[in-house]
């Protein structure tokens, strides 16, 4: 599947760093590019630069051989993200280490560019989770609610509380629908952590677990961030070096004894877009694991480039609407087929008869797509299959759990005359 990028088109490594920020902080705080996008709906601690369209993920494990530090063959994992004009991801799709679809995330925005849906679905395609939120009159978030896809009941909801430098979060999770313990968290209004609080008991009564200190440079940015328990005792502490650019080049976490347990590497593009990131474990800097980002911009030169089609969205073969043709099943486009279909001239010359095995792709705007021959007597045939398929009007799309899908027929076609 062929692919226009621009000529800019770099790798993009990113990490999630998760246990002394519970909160999350942006390790590049640079300001010379001309468009900085939120990212709603992405996760990542990077801000990205620039107008982008589409984002591939790819995660690799690293590994020590013969003191190179080499990544393995095939991604662990891999995500697709899309985003809108405004700059939001409206889909991410990802996939195990096999290429399988494991889950796909569908965002929504209200009028004002506000989330206010995001919904999970499993690789079954059937709602795992979905998550709605509210905002005040400013468009500050106040409420978020996540159900369960299956029992549509409330597994965890939160609300927010802000003040001019400030904002407060408590957080109810729940188990068959009684609360089963609360969060409160304090953060800055720049979103950095600095305590959070737990009820275990769900009975109002909160103690501190942890709470973190920052130190800034006297550029702004945070240089070191260390993360205390409920004894005010440091468990973690986190050592960040940056570039003329106000970027994180290296990062150093070290545990509760002062022993460094990880360490982040950072690599930079010409639009301060992280562009390497590689972690390593333990005082010995054992290699960990890579995560690369190929992403593509809006405006550019556009140059082609092959993208695997595995990262298409894989296509059912049952779902709970099927795709309809002409107001009709399967049959019905077997009926149109026939009508269109002719017998090659060369086919009929050359004697050539059998049996044609072909699958197609109902997309979820109906147009036919991914057409291949799983069997044919000779390529004369596949041509006149081609020329009808390519003429087909449109499907009315298929349906799984309400969310337009794409569908997968094998349609056999018996060849004589």
């Amino acid at each position: 599947m062929e692919h226009t990028k621009r000529s800019s088109m770099k790798f993009l490594l990113l990490v999630m760093i998760c246990g002394i920020i519970e909160g999350q902080v942006s390790l590049c705080n640079a300001q010379n590019s001309s468009h900085i996008q939120t990212r709603q709906g992405w996760d990542e601690l990077f801000p990205i630069h620039g107008d982008v369209v589409s984002v591939i993920r790819k995660e690799y494990t690293l590994n020590d051989v013969f003191g190179q530090h080499v990544k393995d063959d095939k991604p662990s994992n891999t995500e697709v993200y899309k985003f809108n004009t405004l700059g939001d991801v409206v889909e991410c799709t990802k996939y195990k280490s096999n290429d399988v679809l494991e889950s796909k995330t569908l965002y929504k925005y209200s009028p004002d560019n506000l989330l206010v849906d995001k919904s999970l679905y499993g690789e079954d395609g059937f709602l795992s989770i979905k998550t709605l939120y509210t905002y005040d009159e400013n468009g500050l978030l106040t409420e978020t609610k996540e159900y369960s896809g299956s029992a549509k009941i409330i597994v965890k909801e939160n609300y927010t509380y802000h003040t001019d430098s400030m904002q407060v979060k408590y957080t109810w999770f729940r188990k068959n629908g009684d609360i089963s313990f609360v969060t409160k968290e304090t953060l800055d209004n720049s979103g950095n952590t600095l305590s959070s609080e737990l009820d275990s008991n769900g009975d109002g009564t909160f103690y501190r677990n942890r709470w973190n200190s920052y130190q800034y440079g006297e550029d702004g940015t945070i240089s070191e961030i260390v993360s205390y328990n409920e004894n005010n005792i440091a468990v973690s502490r986190e050592l960040r070096e940056y570039n003329s650019d106000k970027c994180v080049i290296a990062l150093f976490v070290y545990d509760y004894e002062n022993k460094l347990s990880d360490k982040y590497e950072y690599q930079y593009d010409e639009f301060n877009n992280v562009i390497e990131i590689r972690q390593y474990w333990s005082e010995l800097l054992l290699p960990q694991n890579i995560v690369e980002y190929y992403y593509d911009y809006r405006d550019d030169v556009e140059i082609d480039l092959q993208i695997p089609d595995s990262y298409e969205e894989p296509a059912f073969i049952k779902v709970d609407v099927m795709p309809k043709f002409m107001g009709g099943d399967l049959n019905t486009f077997r009926m149109w087929f026939a009508q269109e279909f002719k017998i090659p001239e060369k086919a009929v010359q050359k004697k050539i008869q059998g049996k044609v095995v072909v699958q197609f792709v109902v997309e979820r705007d109906g147009s036919i797509s991914n057409i291949e021959f799983l069997q044919s007597p000779d390529p004369v045939y596949n041509e006149e299959i081609i020329r009808i398929l390519n003429k087909s009007p449109k499907w009315t799309p298929g349906y799984q759990r309400g969310v337009p899908v794409r569908v997968r027929y094998i349609l056999p076609i018996d060849c004589r005359f």
